[in-house]
């Protein structure tokens, strides 16, 4: 049995079209549940001093429709920083997840959550020298 050129020239043709339509395309991929936000770069930061004896010091506005994730948190000297969500302790600072021993905010892994429309606020509560720093990181995700 003999292969004529027509022949040949059809199982090249189809070979060449198997081959293209088999071949790669560009991946596209979609976010399911809750999607990272604010832009190219979500992540926030902020450091700043409250003074010692129970005053407040604003850290963040979460925009609405967004939540803040707080991963990370320190502070210096002998201190006890408040978390607050608005007027709601959230995360008290003599707890185990905030003191200097915490192997979740000391390493970037923690995963507090802040919700939309409010107000981020740490309070110092106890400290030496009347001002105490702290250090402050997350990052923002759609609700």
């Amino acid at each position: 049995m003999q292969t004529s050129r027509f022949q040949l020239g059809l199982i090249a043709t189809l070979a060449v079209g198997l081959g293209f339509s088999l071949s790669s395309s560009e991946a596209v991929g979609y976010p399911v549940g809750a999607a990272v936000s604010m832009g190219a770069n979500p992540l926030w930061s902020n450091w700043g001093e409250v003074s010692r004896g129970g005053t407040y010091s604003d850290v963040l506005t979460v925009p609405d429709g967004q939540v803040a994730v707080i991963t990370g948190f320190s502070s210096n000297g002998d201190s006890a920083m408040d978390l607050y969500q608005g007027d709601i302790l959230v995360m008290e600072g003599n707890s185990d997840a905030m003191n200097g021993q915490s192997s979740l905010f000391g390493d970037g892994k923690g995963g507090l959550v802040v919700e939309g429309g409010t107000v981020l606020r740490v309070r110092n509560t106890k400290g030496c020298c009347g001002t105490n720093y702290y250090y402050i990181q997350g990052y923002f995700i759609q609700q």
